[in-house]
């Protein structure tokens, strides 16, 4: 199957740029504020960055489910096409 794309890729490079360009703006003309830098950070809502782990229970339990979900949708999809290719 082939679909015809909605926009060109030069279409789409000129959207980007015109959407990154608004984000630039918003965020480069507001005034900034240098007390969120001086703050302490408030106990127990942040854990120091040298004892922190790396993957915690749930991201490991996320990585693996979607992982295996993804894997068998291959899989799946393998078989599909070579199982109908004529």
């Amino acid at each position: 199957m082939h679909f015809a794309s909605a926009l060109t890729a030069v279409q789409l490079l000129w959207a980007n740029i015109i959407m990154d360009t608004f984000a630039a703006l918003a965020v480069g003309t507001g005034h900034g504020s240098r007390s969120p830098c001086n703050a302490q950070p408030q106990a127990g809502h942040f854990i120091s960055p040298l004892s922190a782990p790396l993957f915690n229970v749930d991201m490991c339990n996320m990585i693996t489910s979607q992982s295996i979900y993804q894997i068998t949708k291959y899989i799946h999809i393998c078989l599909y096409i070579f199982a109908y290719k004529e």
